[in-house]
């Protein structure tokens, strides 16, 4: 072998591990926690399966392990999440499909083995984010006119 393939061999083999980290935080991490947590999760096991930590979806529910590392064709996870001739995919029951970007992230990270970061515990998005009401802030709308009302209703700004 030539020096400069080795190099380049050892050098892929370094990026490839952060590198199945960061795909879970930036690709798989923002799917599961907004399209299956809501129903797999400690205090709401359907199916008795919680998806929430690495450990729990290797123990899988009702219907055994949740994912097969390696092996994306024999991981419920991804197998209910996709498409079968046309058909709506049987997961998620609630709320819009994945997209086919999500599932082919899925079916990749599962094929890489599902790499977890150590100690991460998803959790369901808040149903109230930044754009709830409370979270924004205070307007300040100008009252409407109201040319023909009377003098008495213009006596206080907030009656104008």
């Amino acid at each position: 072998m030539k020096p400069h393939t080795i190099i380049a061999l050892l050098g892929s083999l370094a990026v490839r591990t952060p590198g199945a980290e960061v795909q879970f935080e930036l690709q798989i991490k923002p799917v599961l926690e907004s399209k299956c947590v809501a129903c797999h999760r400690p205090d709401n096991k359907k199916g008795a399966f919680d998806l929430t930590t690495r450990q729990t979806l290797l123990a899988g529910g009702d219907d055994g392990p949740g994912i097969a590392p390696g092996k994306p064709g024999e991981s419920p996870v991804y197998t209910r999440a996709i498409s079968h001739d046309g058909k709506k995919p049987e997961m998620p029951k609630k709320g819009d499909s994945l997209s086919k970007e999500e599932a082919e992230a899925i079916r990749e990270w599962i094929a890489a083995g599902a790499a977890w970061p150590d100690n991460l515990v998803l959790t369901e998005k808040a149903k109230a984010d930044k754009s709830f009401w409370s979270f924004r802030p205070r307007a300040h709308p100008a009252p409407p006119a109201v040319p023909d009302a009377p003098d008495s209703w213009r006596a206080n700004p907030v009656d104008r």
